[in-house]
């Protein structure tokens, strides 16, 4: 799926998702790498309300266990 991710605050949570709105349901779609498997519905605006568009978010993207440490006087060729 593309086009925007959204920011969504939930009664007791918050998700980000693709999003759908049908009538009064609002559809919350997950990425396929999430850990949520399905679409979620929600009433809207009722049990759902859309805070903003993501612009882009912060997440570690090597895991520092794995990392090699290499010697200080050693070279790249």
């Amino acid at each position: 799926m593309t086009g925007p991710v959204y920011f969504v605050a939930l009664p007791d949570a918050y998700a980000c998702g693709w999003c759908e709105l049908q009538g009064n349901q609002l559809l919350l779609i997950p990425h396929i790498l999430s850990h949520v498997s399905s679409i979620r519905r929600f009433s809207y605006p009722k049990e759902a309300e859309i805070v903003g568009r993501v612009i882009g978010f912060d997440t570690r993207c090597i895991d520092e266990g794995l990392v090699i440490q290499r010697s200080p006087n050693r070279r790249n060729n």
